[in-house]
């Protein structure tokens, strides 16, 4: 957050946080593990990285953890 704040992260390291919504093998994105093993402090912390990214649509990559987050 630092880093980010100071502006001194690439632009690579800037977009680190949306792997987390890239699915494995499985079609389980990092955000639907947290879920499923009820992590729910790492579920939080991955909501709060990928919430700053005004230029992609995150909300529709997220849809799965909707009911989850509202929660």
């Amino acid at each position: 957050m630092d880093a980010k704040e100071n502006g001194t992260l690439s632009k690579i390291d800037r977009n680190i946080p949306l792997c987390l919504l890239n699915p494995d093998k499985n079609g389980k994105t990092a955000l639907d593990i947290a879920k499923d093993k009820e992590m729910w402090k790492s579920f939080e912390l991955m909501i709060d990285m990928v919430e700053d990214f005004p230029d992609f649509c995150v909300s529709k990559l997220m849809l799965k953890s909707m009911e989850a987050m509202v929660e």
